[in-house]
C-alpha cells in the first residue's frame, strides 16, 4: 500500500515535470512576488526610475495609459496586501481575494517580462529571452484558467501557507534576489522574472519536498 506521506516527486516521477509547465498561484506565491518587488524597488535605481516615470506620467495624464498605469498599481498594491494578510492569518480565501491576488501576480509578471524583454531585445540577447517569454505565457495561462473557472480547483491552491513553507519560500526569495542583485548584477526586470518563475512553477514542488522530508525524519525519530 502506498504511503500517502511520501514525496510527490518520489512516488510520481513525471508529475513534478508536468507541474513545471503549469503555473500555480496561491497566497504565498503572490506574497513572494510582492516581497521581491519591494526589495528590488528599494535597492535598484533602475526600477525606481521606471516607477517614477510611470507615476509622473500618471500625474500629468488624464486619460489613456496614465490612468491604466495608476489602476494597475492600485491593483498590485491591493493584491499584495490581501496576499500578506492571507499568509499570516489562517482562513479560506474568498473568490474576490483569489481574483485580487491573481490579478496582482499577473500584472507584476507581465510588467517584469515586458521590461526584461525590451532590455534583452536592445542588447540583442535572443537566447536569454526565454524566461521573460515563459512568464508571459504563464500569465496568459493563469488568466485563461481563472476566466474558465478552472483556477479555483487546479491553478489557485486554497491551502493555507504553513510556517515552514513561508520560511522556505522567503529564504529562497531573499537568496535569489541577493544573488541576482549583488553577485550576478542582473537587470531588475530579469531579477523579478527569476523570482516569478520560482514562485509560480517551482516553489510548490520545493515546499512539498521539504515538508515530506521533514515528515519522514519525524516518523523515523
Amino acid at each position: 500500500m502506498d504511503d500517502p506521506n511520501r514525496s510527490e516527486v518520489g512516488t510520481r516521477p513525471y508529475r513534478w515535470l508536468v507541474r513545471l509547465f503549469v503555473p500555480r498561484v496561491d497566497e504565498l506565491t503572490v506574497f513572494l512576488i510582492g516581497l521581491a518587488s519591494l526589495l528590488i524597488l528599494a535597492t535598484d535605481p533602475g526600477m525606481r526610475a521606471e516607477a517614477a516615470r510611470l507615476l509622473l506620467h500618471v500625474h500629468h495624464s488624464r486619460r489613456g495609459s496614465g490612468v491604466g498605469g495608476l489602476g494597475a498599481a492600485l491593483i498590485v498594491v491591493f493584491g499584495f496586501g490581501v496576499a500578506t494578510y492571507n499568509v499570516f492569518v489562517i482562513h479560506s480565501a474568498e473568490k474576490w481575494e483569489k481574483a485580487s491576488m491573481l490579478a496582482a501576480a499577473v500584472l507584476l509578471s507581465a510588467s517584469a517580462s515586458i521590461a526584461a524583454g525590451l532590455h534583452l531585445w536592445n542588447r540583442g540577447s535572443w537566447v536569454t529571452m526565454v524566461l521573460p517569454a515563459w512568464n508571459v505565457v504563464n500569465g496568459l495561462m493563469l488568466l485563461f484558467l481563472f476566466k474558465s473557472r478552472l483556477a479555483d480547483e487546479g491553478t489557485f491552491d486554497d491551502r493555507d501557507a504553513t510556517r515552514l513553507s513561508l520560511a522556505v519560500g522567503t529564504a529562497v526569495c531573499l537568496g535569489g534576489w541577493a544573488i541576482c542583485r549583488w553577485v550576478v548584477h542582473l537587470h531588475w526586470a530579469l531579477t523579478l522574472c527569476t523570482v516569478v518563475f520560482y514562485a509560480t512553477n517551482v516553489q510548490a514542488l520545493v515546499t512539498r519536498f521539504v515538508e515530506s522530508h521533514r515528515a519522514s525524519r519525524a516518523r523515523r525519530a
